[in-house]
């Protein structure tokens, strides 16, 4: 969510529109709902620019003006980038929008929107790994699965970003974890669109979003990738979902940049191991993405290690303790 819109949501929190849960009550003007939104009482239906329309529809030609972005202010004849829509002058997104969540008006008392439904605070994951698995070891297998099926009980529901990933690499990942946790207990659904995320990344669909490495990515197209997701994924962490990272063979960009441009886990830099042995060990033997790995393990080539804050790292470089191969951010209420 945008800065503007962070201090609109504040504002609005400040004169009265507080969590329903604890007795709080929406400001003069707005009416309460049972799903924790806070709704004009004049006006609930969405901006006149999309009257008629289901919930979350988009603007027609919503593609044809790169330039108005989440949370951007434009004039009423500037189109906004699908999936955004316009909402009082400004472009959102109703799929994660605290302020108009759903529709037009729509304002979350908890200040959490995911999937177009208000929701309450719950523990949620981002695991960065800096292992493309292009060969399997049972230490970055169990790694792999720890992470993928965080605060999973029976099933898991997994949602896949396969874009610039070769397609045998992808096959050999989703193998791992089916094979460790139950073929039948797994169901992997590719991403077709990476500008539906927001849609549909809800935590209600799906426990965990899986992007796989991409090693022919630029640094542009991770930035930019990452940036366009922000607001998705950190609405998804904070509703309990689950994020897994996986990054190697290629130093210049990658997936790490993801982390970076959510917020959620800033990275200073990464770099790729090539040819040299990296011998990796437990940072935070306690972290649940560390559980019945080994405490020392030789790592594969072309590892990626991350220069960050020493708080979110699992497994480190023996040799460089102040890089980590993997990284996980629990995002709690």
């Amino acid at each position: 969510m945008s800065a503007s819109k962070l201090l609109a949501l504040a504002a609005l929190l400040f004169m009265g529109c507080t969590d329903s849960l604890v007795g709080g009550r929406c400001a003069q003007g707005w009416i309460e709902t049972a799903d924790l939104r806070c709704v004009r009482s004049d006006a609930g239906a969405p901006d006149s620019a999309l009257d008629g329309a289901p919930d979350g529809a988009t603007m027609a030609d919503a593609n044809s003006n790169p330039d108005a972005r989440d949370g951007d202010v434009v004039g009423e004849d500037v189109p906004c980038v699908e999936p955004l829509v316009r909402c009082g002058g400004l472009c959102v997104d109703l799929q994660s929008d605290a302020l108009n969540c759903g529709q037009c008006g729509n304002v979350c008392t908890t200040a959490l929107c995911n999937g177009a439904r208000c929701r309450v605070e719950r523990a949620g994951h981002l695991v960065l790994i800096g292992h493309d698995y292009e060969e399997s070891r049972s230490a970055q297998d169990a790694i792999l699965v720890n992470a993928v099926a965080l605060g999973t009980r029976a099933s898991l529901r997994v949602l896949t970003f396969t874009r610039g990933t070769p397609a045998a690499r992808a096959a050999r990942v989703n193998a791992i974890v089916a094979n460790t946790f139950g073929a039948a207990r797994v169901r992997f659904t590719p991403l077709a669109d990476e500008r539906a995320l927001s849609r549909e990344l809800a935590i209600d669909r799906y426990d965990t979003l899986l992007v796989y490495d991409r090693p022919d990515a630029s640094v542009e197209q991770s930035r930019a990738l990452g940036a366009s997701w922000r607001d998705a994924i950190t609405s998804y962490c904070r509703a309990g979902g689950n994020v897994v990272l996986l990054d190697g063979d290629n130093s210049a960009a990658g997936n790490w940049m993801i982390a970076d441009e959510s917020g959620l886990l800033p990275i200073a830099d990464a770099q790729t191991a090539d040819n040299s042995v990296i011998v990796l060990r437990p940072a935070a033997a306690e972290d649940a993405v560390s559980s019945g790995v080994e405490v020392r393990f030789t790592a594969s080539l072309h590892t990626m290690t991350f220069g960050a804050d020493e708080m979110h790292a699992v497994f480190v470089d023996e040799a460089q303790p102040e890089r980590a191969a993997v990284m996980h951010r629990a995002v709690l209420p």
